[in-house]
């Protein structure tokens, strides 16, 4: 069947997958943005989260809206300033996505939400195996940030028919994202594990995070909160050498300190620094994987 799907944060990486995704299902697909046109192949609504606009069409007669929104997490220290402009391109993007509808509607509208969330939920839980059961980490900027987001989404319910949360850990691309610069650094003899390497990287590859997006979409019996993340979460030094080996040629891998990485990145350091051991287990058998495995990622996105 059909939909008409309005994507916010559409011009991201995960954004633009995924709106190629449905298109290519038969979807009618619309994209919120800043600047509206930039896409040429997808139709587009200008809004702006900070006056708390939004193009008055955008959201009517759609069946499903898809909140990606937020500014990239790695990338520029987080100053004072950094950090509100990462919280508020989450949480008050969802908060004005519930206003313009609580406004304009009555009730609950015949809507299906999907919102994206994060394992940093869970925050630094070392070799602890991770549900979606589990409970939120200790207090930090991550942690605190992911509660809202997701309590944000789930006041959706109000406005919305079946709210479902996807919480997304480290996705793997060949168009962009961590992987493309980190086989770089493989290809140039310059990689190294990070810290002590123990830490647990939960992954997955984009074809199954849009393939599971997709079926939250299309499958009413599903809501609440899901783990968008491989059933085979690796350790960092795991996952380093894994990309050594699928890389030609010798090498060795460098540590680099836990200090160095704080030094330079700040409290963003966490970002990579942090381990996490999460388990989609909500998903049961009923979803299949098509890479369950970090060497089937591997070898599907990289060219050795």
């Amino acid at each position: 069947m059909t939909k008409n799907i309005l994507i916010a944060g559409g011009s991201g990486m995960l954004g633009r997958a995924l709106t190629a995704r449905l298109q290519a299902e038969g979807h009618h697909v619309a994209i919120l943005s800043r600047s509206p046109g930039e896409q040429k192949h997808v139709r587009s609504y200008k809004w702006d989260v900070e006056k708390s606009f939004v193009e008055q069409e955008a959201l009517q007669d759609v069946d499903v809206i898809v909140n990606l929104a937020g500014a990239p997490i790695v990338g520029s220290r987080w100053t004072k300033n950094r950090k509100r402009q990462l919280y508020d391109s989450r949480i008050k993007s969802t908060e004005l996505l519930h206003s313009y509808l609580a406004d304009t509607g009555n009730g609950k509208r015949r809507i299906m939400y999907l919102g994206a969330s994060a394992i940093g939920y869970y925050g630094d839980r070392g070799n602890e195996t991770l549900t979606e059961e589990s409970k939120a980490g200790e207090e930090s900027f991550l942690v605190n940030m992911c509660k809202a987001w997701e309590a944000a989404h789930m006041k959706m319910k109000e406005v919305c028919q079946r709210v479902c949360i996807i919480r997304i850990g480290l996705v793997l691309s060949s168009e962009g994202g961590i992987l493309p610069r980190l086989n770089q650094t493989v290809i140039l003899g310059s990689s190294g594990y990070l810290g002590d390497g123990a830490q647990y990287m939960s992954w997955i590859h984009i074809d199954d995070l849009l393939k599971l997006m997709i079926s939250t979409i299309r499958n009413d019996d599903l809501e609440g909160v899901y783990n968008g993340i491989s059933p085979h979460p690796v350790t960092n030094k795991q996952f380093m050498k894994r990309l050594v080996r699928q890389g030609a040629g010798l090498h060795v891998l460098v540590p680099v300190p836990a200090f160095a990485l704080r030094m330079v990145m700040g409290e963003m350091a966490s970002t990579v620094l942090e381990s996490q051991r999460v388990l989609p287990e909500r998903l049961g058998k009923s979803f299949k994987f098509t890479f369950p495995e970090l060497k089937g990622a591997f070898e599907d996105l990289l060219i050795s």
